[in-house]
């Protein structure tokens, strides 16, 4: 397959005889293990002191504003530590860990 046209006529031929060809259910484009939300792994905020900071989440691959974003006060800047960053949204620890 070298172009999109040809791609185009392959599934137009293939789907004459196989109608649910390249047709998926969600299910079996993610694995069950993706397919569970787990709510605790994405926290909506991180405590710090007496306060809780909001956390606000962006899915935007390549673009700068991708991931996770805290906005703090001077005040509350002050109390925070890289560990506390780190730490924050427990559904990135995976990336941060290689396992030997």
């Amino acid at each position: 397959m070298a172009s999109v046209p040809e791609l185009i006529d392959l599934v137009r031929e293939r789907r004459l005889t196989e109608p649910k060809f390249l047709c998926f259910e969600a299910e079996e484009l993610r694995g069950s293990e993706e397919a569970a939300h787990d709510a605790a792994a994405f926290p909506a905020a991180l405590p710090v002191e007496n306060r809780v900071l909001a956390l606000d989440y962006a899915y935007r691959p390549g673009q700068d504003d991708d991931g996770v974003t805290i906005t703090v006060s001077v005040r509350d800047a002050a109390e925070l530590t890289p560990a506390a960053l780190d730490w924050a949204v427990p559904a990135t620890l995976r990336k941060k860990c290689s396992i030997c």
